[in-house]
């Protein structure tokens, strides 16, 4: 079967539509639960996850995730190319602009903090550490 952009666009647009409704669904079942409270995900983390065994040494990695499903790692991927730069090879070659397009979706519920939320945060620690300024 040939590859078709528009198949591929159709596709994505399907499978984000069926993600929002699966969201949807589970933040219902969520609230009926009472899971829904804003630190309801911290008093019931997995305790073995968690969990540090007595007398032993810590280990070089305490916990693994991941964040973006390795996203911005496809990002500098699709970097358009860029020429080198005329003759002077002292120069670092410039920084590629990105042909991907930014993700302007946001997750509902309350895994993450909002970028409000956090830019009030960082706004705060600044005004701490800089009262002057």
């Amino acid at each position: 079967i040939p590859f078709h952009q528009y198949l591929s666009q159709q596709f994505s647009f399907a499978f984000d539509l069926y993600l929002a409704i699966r969201t949807s669904v589970q933040s219902c079942v969520n609230t009926v639960l009472g899971r829904n409270l804003p630190k309801w995900h911290l008093k019931n983390a997995c305790p073995t996850c968690t969990y540090k065994l007595e007398g032993k040494g810590d280990l070089i990695f305490k916990l693994l995730f991941t964040m973006d499903g390795n996203d911005s790692l496809k990002c500098l991927r699709s970097a358009k190319k860029t020429p080198p730069a005329d003759g002077d090879s002292e120069q670092p070659p410039p920084l590629a602009e990105s042909n991907a397009q930014h993700d302007l979706r946001t997750v509902l519920g309350n895994h993450y903090l909002t970028r409000e939320e956090v830019d009030r945060w960082a706004k705060a620690s600044l005004e701490e550490l800089l009262p002057d300024a």
